[in-house]
């Protein structure tokens, strides 16, 4: 945004050493014919209308950028893995669309820039008004203009990482998202191991009961009548325990099924963010 600079339209020392009071100094200068003074009022009202429409298209551009960075994002993340409901290559648009959108926030400051147009523009906005109301004169109107420019700023673009580091927004965030990515493998595989352990372990003990029944079975037929009846008391019970065990062992062989298709989508999850990246 390049500077105007009005206060030449002021003209200045006078021979006649006539003095004017600018914020409490003296300064020497002619009396300002009222065509000058329009003129430059025009000039500053006219500035003042443009700050008020950069300011507007700071906010569209947020709300558009805002809204596509946060839209796609969540898409990324309910899609990834889900090949039969969305195309891997439209997951990696999405991906694309999701971080450009944050890097143009990011690299060009447009919250901010946003922020310091539309103060610029309310500080000026209220010094016409003084103006107009008599408050104030053109010089500290000028001076007041001057001062909200500043306020405004430039324009920047910062392209590269917060560090100072070389590389790109892009690559940053993708470093982030395949990080995640990773972690959430590193967790899917605690839960793998630990469902595997509950597996095995009920394994074991459905077939340990297997075993006690089994050997109960065949004594049952070798021992007197008289004692059946005791043995039969004890496989009944031995049996209630294999059924247990049994239905034990289903549940974790699902969790150990559940858990190795969480691992396996964690897996391909990484190898999208990754491909992404590229």
């Amino acid at each position: 945004m390049s500077t105007t600079t009005l206060t030449g339209e002021v003209l200045r020392t006078s021979a006649n050493g006539n003095g004017a009071t600018l914020n409490g100094k003296n300064m020497d200068r002619q009396v300002m014919s009222k065509e000058k003074e329009d003129k430059i009022l025009k000039k500053i009202e006219g500035h003042c209308e443009k700050w008020s429409m950069i300011a507007n298209a700071y906010v569209v551009c947020i709300i558009v950028f805002g809204v596509s960075a946060v839209s796609t994002s969540v898409l990324v993340s309910i899609y990834t893995g889900q090949e039969t409901l969305i195309g891997v290559s439209t997951i990696k648009i999405l991906a694309c669309v999701s971080t450009i959108s944050l890097a143009i926030l990011t690299a060009f400051s447009l919250v901010d820039n946003s922020g310091n147009a539309r103060n610029a523009w309310r500080s000026l906005n209220a010094s016409l008004m003084l103006y107009s109301a008599g408050a104030i004169s053109i010089e500290q109107l000028i001076e007041q203009y001057q001062k909200d420019e500043s306020m405004m700023g430039n324009l920047s673009f910062n392209y590269g990482t917060a560090s100072g580091k070389e590389g790109t927004y892009t690559q940053d965030i993708a470093a982030s998202n395949i990080e995640k990515k990773q972690h959430e493998i590193t967790e899917a595989q605690k839960v793998m191991d630990t469902a595997n352990e509950a597996f095995t372990s009920a394994t074991e003990d459905e077939k340990r009961i297997t075993d006690q029944v089994s050997k109960l079975e065949a004594k049952l037929k070798e021992v007197p009548d008289e004692e059946k009846g005791k043995i039969q008391e004890e496989l009944k019970e031995l049996k209630s325990k294999q059924d247990d065990a049994l239905e034990k062992l289903k549940q974790d062989s699902e969790a150990k099924t559940d858990a190795e298709k969480a691992l396996e989508q964690k897996q391909k999850e990484l190898s999208l963010a990754k491909n992404a990246s590229n």
